[in-house]
């Protein structure tokens, strides 16, 4: 079972600064950041709460786990990144104040980004996105041209 402990005053002010930092409107967006060492293949997890978790935990919208473990070994600025990394996939509607998570928009192997370079492998990636959204596009266009069929019963014979 994971054991959760709240992270250190110097890592939840790291937080708080890239925080304020950022588009997010903290007033309505709450969270918590807690640290955990049963996060094994990753440094860092972003989780939604469910209204009941949001409830019970008396407002707290996302919860931002670390392993401070691994985190205290970075370098400061490597810290801020991990920390702008986290926060760049939540979004919130200023409207509505609905919350989401959205899922990495890019990733690849370091030996395909060291032999082709950023650039290249990000304009790549927006390329195969624009086709794909054209494709569905295109789908989704054809679809609500199709002729749909009769709904009238086949006659039956009595």
């Amino acid at each position: 079972m994971a054991v959760y402990e709240e992270v250190s005053k110097e890592t939840q002010q790291l937080f708080n600064d890239v925080l304020d930092a950022t588009s997010i409107p903290t007033q309505l967006a709450n969270f918590t950041v807690l640290h955990s060492d049963s996060l094994k293949d990753v440094i860092y997890e972003v989780k939604k709460q469910t209204d009941l978790q949001i409830f019970l935990s008396k407002g707290i919208d996302i919860v931002v786990i670390i392993n401070e473990t691994l985190f205290d070994q970075l370098e400061d600025d490597q810290k801020v990144i991990i920390i702008e990394e986290a926060l760049n996939g939540i979004l919130v509607n200023n409207e509505s104040g609905k919350i989401t998570i959205e899922k990495y928009d890019f990733n690849t192997y370091t030996g395909i980004l060291q032999k082709h370079g950023i650039e290249t492998m990000v304009k790549l990636k927006e390329t195969i996105k624009s086709l794909v959204d054209e494709k569905k596009a295109k789908e989704a266009e054809t679809k609500a041209l199709a002729k749909p069929k009769s709904s009238f019963p086949k006659k039956v014979k009595y």
